[in-house]
């Protein structure tokens, strides 16, 4: 029987050798596997072709998308880096210092019209400072103050800086007794109690009960009634306002450079997004952000209070958690001995040699007590944003954008080269089946004949 050979679609004819079909008359013409074992091979190959075919033009698709995001960042850049030029600043003049006093007293300084008016400007100030201006200016200046504290709190809030002295503000129905008038008063209180922490509740306490995810769920007001008895007055959320005072001008200084800090700190972000490329588009670039850590001259530090133990080993009061601005990257003396810290290394972070243990001094008191924390988390940005770090980092995306091109290119070839073999395998299997079905249909119609 002479061997089958393919020239259709083909550039070299293939021959397909030692084909042994054995039909005979009694043979079962529908039982003939019509893809014999090379058939197979053929198709398999070429199904395994199309699958890295499929995903390798997927992979491209990937390459594509990476470099028009890079692109995207570069355009972004310029209005990116302004920032350092303009950083956000406090909107609070000196004016607030010395107005209220700590711990903010329990008094009623206003009356409103009803609690559905939750603008405390619109208040009618009462005479709780005692003031015999016209007009209760200064009962006035408190109010105004009270407000601009309350406006900025949520951005203090934000910083995570440590905020020293507390205070709320709450509106609530006028009370005669047991019966609520229609007028309502705006009073103040100091320091909010959380219920979380299960202590005991005095006469007057503001309690707030916050949801699972911290944010209020609502606020009680305790009191004693006629008989002497502990009872409370719920107040909803929206008409509670916390606030914090600074009491002095370095602790108003402090609120305003973390102000600028976490603006400077979150343009920083914005250059050094972690998000990584899809597979098939990370070599040779894993990030679109920048490596800014090596420019990087301030950091917004986590610490928590600690204690050291015999054994070297610290204990953390992770409760006392507070973020603190500083030099980056810390202090690295080549020994570290925090039993002999002096009053000038408050306010220092110092690395233990060594180790990643980084420690802040709280304070030294003159009787040589040494208060520290334990640093558990660090954020460093680019404070002082030079033009020639701005050059750099303009340098870093164009290599980027250099590099997955060439990628780009690289994996063009390839999705083309796999393209060819799949469609070369693809008709020569096809070709061979449709010999074969042609070679079996003629020795069928012999047979038959």
């Amino acid at each position: 029987m002479p061997n089958i050979v393919i020239t259709e679609g083909l550039d070299k004819p293939w021959e397909l050798s030692k084909t042994e079909l054995n039909v005979t008359k009694d043979t079962n013409l529908d039982n003939i596997d019509l893809t014999n074992q090379v058939v197979g091979q053929l198709a398999y190959t070429s199904s395994e072709l199309l699958t890295g075919l499929t995903k390798e033009k997927d992979n491209l698709d990937k390459i594509v998308d990476a470099i028009d995001s890079v692109t995207t960042e570069i355009g972004l850049f310029p209005d990116r880096i302004a920032k350092w030029d303009s950083p956000q600043k406090l909107d609070l003049s000196d004016s607030v210092l010395g107005v209220i006093s700590t711990p903010v007293p329990r008094q009623v300084i206003a009356t409103a019209r009803d609690v559905t008016d939750l603008n405390l400007l619109n208040g009618k100030p009462v005479n709780f400072l005692g003031s015999a201006t016209s007009g209760l200016a200064d009962e006035q200046n408190y109010i105004k103050t009270l407000s601009q504290l309350i406006a900025v709190k949520p951005l203090m809030d934000a910083t995570g800086i440590n905020l020293v002295n507390y205070g709320y503000v709450y509106l609530s129905q006028t009370s005669f007794g047991d019966i609520n008038s229609d007028l309502a008063s705006w009073s103040t209180g100091p320091t909010i109690v959380e219920a979380s922490l299960n202590g005991p509740i005095e006469p007057g306490d503001m309690v707030v009960y916050r949801k699972p995810d911290g944010q209020p769920l609502n606020y009680r007001l305790y009191f004693l009634d006629s008989l002497g008895r502990l009872d409370y007055n719920s107040i909803p959320p929206s008409q509670v306002f916390p606030f914090a005072v600074p009491d002095s001008p370095a602790e108003l200084q402090k609120w305003r450079d973390a102000v600028t800090n976490l603006d400077i700190l979150n343009a920083t972000k914005s250059l050094s997004s972690s998000v990584g490329l899809p597979e098939g588009a990370t070599p040779p670039v894993t990030t679109l952000g920048l490596n800014l850590e090596k420019y990087s001259d301030r950091a917004r530090y986590t610490a928590v209070l600690a204690t050291p133990n015999a054994d070297g080993t610290v204990t953390t009061i992770p409760a006392s958690a507070i973020d603190i601005f500083g030099s980056y990257p810390p202090l690295s003396p080549p020994t570290l001995d925090l039993n002999k810290m002096t009053k000038s290394d408050v306010g220092k972070f110092f690395q233990e040699p060594g180790t990643n243990r980084i420690f802040y001094i709280d304070d030294v008191t003159t009787d040589g007590k040494i208060y520290y924390r334990l640093v558990t988390a660090k954020e460093p940005f680019i404070n002082n944003m030079t033009d020639d770090i701005k050059k750099n980092l303009r340098g870093e995306y164009a290599e980027k954008q250099i590099l997955l091109t060439q990628r780009s290119t690289d994996q063009t070839v390839f999705v083309n080269s796999i393209s060819q073999r799949y469609t070369t395998f693809s008709d020569m299997a096809t070709n061979l089946l449709k010999t074969l079905m042609n070679f079996y249909n003629d020795v069928a119609r012999n047979i038959r004949s």
